[in-house]
Parts: C-alpha cells; sequence; structure tokens
C-alpha cells in the first residue's frame, strides 16, 4: 500500500501507486521479507505514510547496490520522486539483468572498470598479449643495451602476476605499456645508429595497441579520460616516428576530448589539467614543420591555461613545473620568429619560476637542468642584443633519482633546447 493509499488521500492514488506496491514487491525478492513486518496494523500505516522504511542492504547486505536503488526510488514517499510508470521501473530492473548502469545509481569507477572488462574480453586478451609481446622485446633490448637483466625480469614478472587478476588488469597494463615506450623512446642508447632502427620497430608495436584504445567509446567520463590519454601517447609515438601530419592529429583529438570532458564536469581538475603538457608538444610539432605563428598560437594557449590552473592551485608544484616549461618554450619560439623583447619577459618570468621551484628541490635534477636552460638562452638573447650577461646562478649537482623515481609520461617532443648552439644545459641550479 502506497502511504496515499495508507493516508486515505484518494485524489493523490493513480499509477506511481502501482509503481510503489511493485517496489514492495521487488523488497520481498531481494530481503525475504515484506517491506514492514510491525504486528500491529495501526503501526504499519503510521510508518508507511511517514515513509519509513529499512533499506534493503540493511536487511540483508548482500543485496546489489544498484537493486536497492531501484528499488527505493520505486518506495519513495513523495508520488512524483518515484518511477513515473511501471514499464520504467522495468526498464531500470532489464538494465540491471542485461549488467548494464542503472539509471538511478552512479556506479564506482571500478565496478564501472569490471563491466568494460566482461564487455570487452578480446581487447583485453589482445592487450595482454601485446603487453607481453612489448615487455619481451624491451627485456631483449634493454639486455643487449646496458644488460640490465634484474629491472626488465622484474617487470615481465609484473605483468604475468596481473594476467592473474582480472581487478584492476586494464589500468596496470595501460602502466606497464606506457613505460616501455617512455624507455624505449628515452633511452640514449637506443637512439644511437646500430639500434635505430630496433628502437623504431619496436615503437611500431606499440601504435596499434593505443589505436585500439582510442577507438574505445564510453558510457562513462573515465573511459573517456582513458581514450584521450591514450590520443596523447598516439601522438608522441607518431612524432617520434616522425608521423607528424598523424602525430598532429592525435595531439587534437587528444585536446578535444579532455576539453569537452572539463566542459561537462568542471569539478573534476584532472581532466582540465590532463591535456595541458600536449601545448606544448603541438607548439613544437607546428614550429618543427613550418609554421611558426601557429605554434606561437599553440604555446601561448597552453602558456594561458596552465597560468589560471597555478593561479587556482598555488600550492601545486606539478602545476607551476608546467608552467614553467611552458614559458620556457613559449620564450624560445618567440626568439625563432625576432621578437625579442616578450621573448626577454617570458625568459626572465620562466627563469623566476624555475628557480623557486628549484630552491624549493635542490636535489631535482630535472628542475635543475631546466633552470639552467633558462638560465643559458637567456644569457643568450641578451648577448644577441648587445646586452651585458646576468650571473650564473647555477652549479652543477649530481642527480640521486633512481629508476621508478617519476610517473611514466607520454615521450614529449617539448624538450629543452638552448639558443644559440653552443651554451651548455648540464649544469644544474
Amino acid at each position: 500500500m502506497a502511504p496515499e493509499q495508507a493516508a486515505g488521500n484518494h485524489a493523490a492514488v493513480g499509477p506511481v501507486s502501482d509503481v510503489y506496491g511493485l517496489g514492495g514487491i521487488l523488497y520481498a525478492i531481494l530481503t525475504g521479507r515484506d517491506p514492514q513486518t510491525d504486528s500491529d496494523a495501526y503501526s504499519v500505516l503510521e510508518r508507511v505514510r511517514r515513509g519509513e522504511l529499512d533499506p534493503p542492504r540493511r536487511v540483508r547486505p548482500t543485496v546489489p547496490p544498484a537493486l536497492e536503488a531501484v528499488c527505493l526510488r520505486a518506495m519513495a514517499l513523495k508520488p512524483e520522486d518515484r518511477y513515473p510508470s511501471a514499464l520504467a521501473l522495468a526498464a531500470d530492473v532489464e538494465r540491471w539483468l542485461a549488467d548494464e548502469p542503472v539509471g538511478v545509481h552512479r556506479e564506482p569507477w571500478l565496478d564501472r572498470a569490471r563491466r568494460w572488462g566482461r564487455r570487452h574480453r578480446p581487447l583485453v586478451a589482445a592487450s595482454v598479449a601485446l603487453l607481453v609481446t612489448a615487455l619481451a622485446g624491451l627485456t631483449a633490448t634493454v639486455v643487449l643495451v646496458s644488460r640490465q637483466q634484474a629491472v626488465t625480469a622484474a617487470e615481465k614478472k609484473r605483468a604475468e602476476e596481473q594476467r592473474d587478476r582480472a581487478d584492476g588488469f586494464y589500468k596496470l597494463s595501460r602502466e606497464a605499456l606506457d613505460t616501455a615506450v617512455q624507455r624505449i623512446s628515452g633511452h640514449p642508447k637506443l637512439r644511437t645508429g646500430d639500434f635505430h632502427d630496433l628502437r623504431a620497430e619496436l615503437l611500431a608495436e606499440m601504435v596499434p595497441f593505443y589505436e585500439a584504445l582510442a577507438r574505445q567509446k564510453g558510457d562513462d567520463p573515465a573511459t573517456e579520460a582513458e581514450r584521450g590519454r591514450a590520443f596523447g601517447w598516439l601522438g608522441s609515438l607518431r612524432s617520434t616516428m616522425g608521423q607528424t601530419d598523424e602525430a598532429e592529429r592525435a595531439f587534437r583529438r587528444m585536446v578535444a576530448v579532455f576539453t569537452r570532458l572539463a566542459e561537462q564536469y568542471p569539478d573534476e581538475p584532472e581532466y582540465a589539467g590532463a591535456w595541458l603538457p600536449v601545448t606544448g608538444d603541438l607548439g613544437s610539432l607546428l614550429r618543427d614543420t613550418g609554421r611558426p605563428q601557429a605554434g606561437l598560437g599553440e604555446l601561448r594557449d597552453g602558456v594561458r591555461m596552465k597560468q589560471a590552473l597555478a593561479d587556482a592551485q598555488p600550492g601545486d608544484t606539478e602545476i607551476r613545473q608546467e608552467l614553467a616549461a611552458g614559458l620556457l618554450n613559449l620564450a624560445m619560439a618567440l626568439q625563432e620568429v625576432g621578437q625579442s623583447s616578450e621573448a626577454e619577459a617570458t625568459f626572465a618570468r620562466s627563469l623566476g619560476l624555475y628557480r623557486s621551484l628549484a630552491d624549493a628541490r635542490p636535489d631535482d635534477p630535472l628542475l635543475a637542468s631546466r633552470c639552467a636552460a633558462a638560465e643559458n638562452n637567456l644569457a643568450a638573447l641578451l648577448k644577441s642584443l648587445d646586452r651585458p650577461r646576468r650571473p650564473n646562478r647555477c652549479t652543477a649537482r649530481r642527480s640521486t633519482a633512481g629508476p621508478g623515481s617519476s610517473k611514466p609520461s607520454p615521450p614529449s617532443l617539448n624538450t629543452v633546447k638552448t639558443s644559440p648552439p653552443g651554451i651548455s644545459t648540464s649544469a644544474t641550479c
């Protein structure tokens, strides 16, 4: 009996009162007992009128949360808060039976990942096979080049262990593959002539996996974010392989994905900042392909957005590093097109940021080298303008960072260069 019936409000009785009754049947199916168990009829009527009801999971903890949400929606106190019809209630139940998300319950990301894995078993299986192949190739390469058997054995063992895990496998396999791409792309010995072809071949084997990920479309933001990151890695791979047109398309698609997510989910700061490093890559790519003005536009847009995020989150050192790197690359681009005055001011902004970051973390080799690059580029610009060079505050330090000390990120085109040639960036702040 719906609350309006229990209250004797016959004018309010209608189809949604039947929806309440169907909700009561579902309650009994889920819990094995009636919604109201008081032996006194008057007490039962009072509880129904007030909407007092023990949630199904309190009665039986094994009840699926999605079905509990469907049941409670059907048995809402106010008629307007219930399903508008029995068909609407049935549709949500059928979605649950078909292993689809129901409209009245927002699932945790782990449940969504499990459903994604069940629906894309061929892709998951292909990912496992490709991951094993990639890591096997990486193991052989690293053994030949640097004899780091222990590191590669640990990576291979990690990959084999992941095959026995269903929960969270997708994320772990992605991280392992991203690490492999980063090491193959950035390994100094693999950049030499003897191993150049092998490096290109290994990177080419990674491309189909990222293409498959980029083709996947989901109905939740987490899946779309993974798709956007896949475009970023695909762009970096294409760029490293010299496929500039394909790289530009991939970078722009990553920007489009995260721009849409940031608009749809403004309370999720990771979506607004996820693609900011790509602005530097895209700007450098445009410059390298003979479009300096277009490259300047991308770099300026990236700096504006990074500055906005840094202002909103002043304590986030990662965002401040991204801003400093964006300023440094913008300054070099300005210098290349002859805009010396703006280049000088931008170099100075970058240097000021890097100095404050390096002072706070004096043993960070990346910050030290970027600080030195900003210092040297500014000095070179002043020298070209017949201006006095500023004192160099950088001193040499030895890096203490070990393998695995940083989270894998897409191999970036956005590397620090000196201008003009001949000024070293090996010094550190």
